[in-house]
């Protein structure tokens, strides 16, 4: 938890491409020492990355137009403080993104719903929200499914020009929107079914275990601790931002 706050906390402090680059690497310390897979972490995440990447490189030099001129075309003038904020925008939201899944995928539900009461969140609260990220995976399974179902049948608006798909997503969404609704609210029932038969009672929280830390586990959090405020040095003494009115 203390790694996610301070990657979220490190990520949107610096504007500057090189400083979020190098924050963005760190984010990938953790996973490097827990061992995990960086196929399903990428995985996951690629798609957005990328998408969040293009939509800056658009986006962000149209509304910064300070600085020097690196790129003009026609209404399109991009500069290099626009562009320093776009490709920095990519690093921050990849830093949160590794930062988020590594944090859950070494981490069993349980142990979030301690930690988080550890920190004073009631409990009832953060077991709805772990309840809510767990079923994030089922939901886009549930879009999956749908999906294959309706191609099937022969739907696809994957066929004709750019503006013929966006057409046809927008007159057929139903298709695909309906019955992931429908199946979502099932799925909400059998896990209320779920809870009701296992007589969980929020009014009374269990008895929580107290979570112990190792020697790696102290070592980590002062080095986590230490690089944070060097990165919190730095951004107060002015390094790595951008004026956004420059």
């Amino acid at each position: 938890m203390v790694w996610f706050a301070t990657i979220v906390l490190l990520a949107w402090s610096f504007n500057k491409w090189e400083y979020a680059l190098v924050v963005f690497l760190w984010a990938l310390v953790y996973p490097l020492l827990s061992k995990l897979p960086f196929r399903r972490i990428f995985g996951a995440s690629f798609l957005f990355v990328v998408w969040t990447a293009i939509l800056s490189l658009l986006l962000w030099p149209m509304f910064l137009q300070g600085g020097n001129v690196v790129y003009e075309w026609s209404v399109f003038r991009f500069t290099d403080i626009g562009l320093s904020v776009a490709i920095s925008y990519s690093f921050r939201v990849g830093a949160c993104m590794v930062a988020a899944l590594s944090w859950l995928m070494t981490t069993s539900q349980r142990e979030l719903i301690e930690g988080l009461s550890d920190v004073r969140v009631p409990y009832h609260l953060s077991f709805g929200i772990m309840l809510a990220l767990r079923y994030a995976p089922v939901l886009l399974g549930e879009i999956g499914r749908v999906r294959e179902a309706q191609k099937s049948r022969a739907f696809n608006w994957n066929r004709g020009s750019l503006k013929r798909r966006f057409q046809a997503f927008g007159e057929n969404a139903r298709v695909l929107v309906v019955p992931v609704f429908n199946r979502m609210l099932t799925s909400v029932n059998q896990i209320a079914l779920c809870l009701d038969s296992k007589g969980c009672d929020f009014s009374r929280p269990p008895k929580r275990r107290e979570i112990q830390l190792t020697r790696s586990d102290k070592a980590f959090l002062a080095i986590t601790l230490a690089v944070t405020a060097f990165f919190v040095a730095l951004r107060i003494l002015g390094y790595g931002w951008i004026s956004m009115l420059a």
